[in-house]
C-alpha cells in the first residue's frame, strides 16, 4: 500500500495558507514556508497584517 511521506511533501515547491485571527474574524492568506527542523517557517514583514494578528493572537493555522 501506500504510505504518506509528511517530509517529502513539506520539501516540495509549495506555498501555503495561513490562518490567524483578528477583530474583524478569521483571514486567510497564501504564504512561502520552509519545511526545516521539524517545523515550518513562514516569512513575514515585521509590519505587515499578519505579523500583527499573530502578535495579538499567536494561534495560527496552516494548510499546505
Amino acid at each position: 500500500g501506500y504510505t504518506f511521506d509528511p517530509h517529502a511533501l513539506l520539501s516540495e515547491p509549495l506555498m501555503a495558507n495561513l490562518c490567524t485571527s483578528g477583530n474583524e474574524g478569521p483571514r486567510n492568506a497564501p504564504v512561502w514556508f520552509l519545511w526545516a527542523d521539524e517545523a515550518i517557517w513562514v516569512w513575514g514583514s515585521k509590519n505587515g497584517s499578519s505579523v500583527s494578528r499573530r502578535k495579538a493572537d499567536p494561534r495560527v493555522a496552516v494548510e499546505i
